[in-house]
């Protein structure tokens, strides 16, 4: 949650689009075209990965009994949803569009930090692993780190 100029967001993609349209952030290709394929590519994360690897969506799933695992249920529909995404990381481009990160490098870096809290094998995904290795080390991202940041902190 994110309240700022009088508004309480809530959801990432609706907080990151308005703070790059009231602060500049540069976000967004400038172009229509540049950011749909940026908002088909964030939301391929943030509305097909994220729902069903969502902890409490899965561990919901796995208490409905089976042979289910967390972990199994986690890895194979990070896979699922990185075997869909690696395709549609064309060009040869340090970020996922462009020479500058954008909204959905944001969205692949919390389910990255995710398929590795999982064990999902990253090999498959050469350009899904050197984007998030590359936003990584960006300092903005580093301090933002899961692992750095506390809640109530």
């Amino acid at each position: 949650t994110l309240e700022i100029d009088g508004q309480v967001l809530t959801q990432s993609c609706a907080i990151i689009e308005y703070l790059n349209e009231t602060r500049g952030g540069h976000l967004l290709p400038d172009d229509p075209a540049g950011r749909a394929r940026v908002r088909t590519l964030a939301y391929a994360v943030a509305m097909e990965i994220q729902p069903v690897c969502n902890l409490r969506v899965a561990q919901h799933a796995v208490s409905l009994g089976g042979s289910a695992t967390l972990e199994g249920w986690m890895r194979h529909f990070i896979t699922l949803g990185f075997q869909g995404l690696e395709p549609m990381l064309t060009g040869d481009t340090p970020f996922c569009h462009g020479t500058r990160p954008g909204l959905a490098d944001l969205c692949l870096v919390p389910q990255v930090y995710n398929a590795h809290r999982w064990g999902v094998d990253l090999s498959p995904f050469p350009r899904i692993a050197a984007i998030a290795t590359r936003m990584e080390a960006l300092p903005e991202v580093a301090a933002a780190h899961p692992d750095r940041v506390k809640p109530g902190a």
